[in-house]
């Protein structure tokens, strides 16, 4: 029989054993078997603890144009995986994660489930799933990016990008991409999508800062054109009422979707941010009190949310003096369409892309500020009082970093 054991340092002399057991007894207990663990492929990135400390703990990383990889708290890899995915997006309990392959071309452009031993669980591609939404009478996707999660009834989660002709929409120099959500059964056929053409316009909600493909980074189809990178969305979360929050990036708004566990309408019940539909109550001595660009945006209990503050347009703004990315976390009241500013921690950098944010099960909070020139990042742990705690730089930059209990348990 074949045993996977995670969670290894490399060039490592192990002693392992196997036990069978009746109930919670041990029955019976086998041989000791040694084994050497192997050396470590040169494309995992560098990381190196420069600030306080953790504890124990794992980090799962997705970095760009390297390994995704696993590390402890003092930056020593355990774990990584080396075949096709552009980007690990989330882990679960199990020691299971999801993410995408991203190249060029519907057919090879993957949706995956691995386990620890890297091995595809589940699997569809591009091609597969627009099928599918062209026979529901729906417009075809051009690819997936940012975001593949597990539902709670077991359904999956994916963005993928839709595009229509920009002489529809007062944009002449390309087509206009937006965004949409697909939600695959478990047997990775299509239940229920939302598409941002339906329910936004880009003429009257442009991009805040006009991005283009050029400047903003679009899917390979379009990386040479001067099409209008509209929506640019990169995160979706399941909210403790049963419906979704989307983050729009290009919009600076968090959009919460009308899914009804699986039978709402995509409506849009509200929108979250500068010119959205809540009201944010005074925050003095804070200029630009407003996320822009976030990352991230997940329900931390039943009404407030927490994101990764980019910052891009107070950066653009010119009228701001500190410009770092900021962690923060906003209390909504639906019944009054209201928020208030419950955390807003200077991240110490500006991160002009990328980024994570996590609360943990000690009450501190996890962020990754993924993009700071010319490529690095690093992730940090602060407590709710704003007091840094923990620093591990990266010598690349990062899409998520994800802290863990251990490999199996799912995140923190």
């Amino acid at each position: 029989m074949n045993f996977y054991l995670a969670g290894l340092y490399p060039e490592t002399r192990y002693n392992a054993r196997q036990q069978t057991l009746s109930g919670t007894q041990v029955a019976s207990t086998g041989a000791p078997l040694e084994f050497n663990t192997g050396s470590l492929p040169n494309s995992l990135a560098r990381y190196s603890v420069t600030a306080g400390s953790a504890g124990n703990g794992v980090i799962i990383r997705s970095p760009l144009n390297s390994t995704i990889a696993a590390t402890d708290m003092d930056g020593n890899v355990i774990w990584f995986y080396q075949y096709q995915m552009s980007f690990l997006t989330r882990a679960q309990a199990g020691g299971t994660f999801w993410g995408f392959y991203q190249p060029r071309g519907l057919a090879d452009q993957l949706l995956r489930k691995i386990d620890l031993a890297g091995i595809p669980l589940l699997e569809t591609n591009a091609a597969r799933v627009s099928e599918q939404l062209v026979a529901r009478g729906e417009r075809p996707i051009t690819g997936f990016h940012h975001e593949v999660k597990a539902l709670p009834d077991d359904r999956v989660l994916v963005l993928a990008t839709v595009a229509e002709s920009g002489e529809k929409w007062d944009h002449k120099d390309g087509d206009v991409l937006g965004d949409k959500i697909v939600v695959l059964d478990r047997d990775l056929n299509v239940v229920w999508s939302w598409d941002g053409f339906d329910h936004v316009d880009p003429i009257n909600h442009p991009p805040v800062l006009g991005e283009n493909c050029m400047r903003a980074g679009c899917p390979t189809e379009y990386a040479n054109t001067n099409a209008l990178d509209w929506m640019h969305s990169n995160s979706v979360q399941f909210t403790p009422d049963g419906n979704l929050l989307l983050s729009v990036r290009h919009l600076d708004q968090l959009f919460k979707i009308d899914y009804s566990n699986g039978n709402g309408s995509g409506a849009i019940l509200w929108k979250l941010g500068k010119g959205g539909d809540i009201q944010l109550a005074e925050t003095p001595g804070d200029d630009w009190p407003w996320f822009s660009h976030q990352h991230d945006s997940n329900y931390i209990d039943e009404k407030t949310i927490l994101l990764f503050d980019n910052g891009n347009t107070r950066a653009a703004s010119g009228l701001i003096e500190n410009i770092n990315s900021r962690g923060q976390a906003y209390e909504i009241d639906e019944s009054t369409l209201t928020a208030k500013l419950v955390h807003n921690f200077d991240l110490g950098s500006f991160s002009f892309a990328l980024g994570s944010a996590q609360k943990l099960a000690n009450g501190n909070f996890h962020f990754n500020i993924g993009y700071i020139p010319p490529f690095q990042g690093y992730s940090i742990e602060m407590t709710a009082g704003g007091d840094l705690l923990y620093r591990i730089d990266t010598s690349v930059a990062e899409y998520r970093s994800i802290r863990l209990t251990d490999m199996y348990s799912g995140p923190k």
